[in-house]
């Protein structure tokens, strides 16, 4: 997985499937959680195909606390991966 944060790199392109965006709030040098994670994924056009949020609360966040940039996209593959819940 490539974790790229050049904003330039989430602009609309019509040759790709999909373009995944992770934004961390909190980005901590120290090792700690990040505050909250934010993803979205559109298609190559534009559209929103998914959107979700994180923060210490919910169960999801609580097992990976991600402390990087890289930890919250595993964080959000994980989520993109699993089944959706009954």
């Amino acid at each position: 997985m490539a974790v790229s944060q050049n904003r330039s790199d989430a602009s609309s392109r019509a040759n790709v499937d999909y373009v995944l965006l992770v934004d961390v709030f909190g980005l901590r040098s120290q090792g700690l959680p990040l505050g909250a994670v934010h993803a979205m994924a559109v298609t190559g056009l534009g559209e929103m195909a998914y959107g979700a949020a994180w923060n210490s609360y919910q169960p999801l966040y609580k097992e990976f606390k991600p402390t990087s940039l890289n930890e919250a996209a595993r964080m959000v593959v994980a989520d993109l991966t699993r089944p959706a819940p009954r």
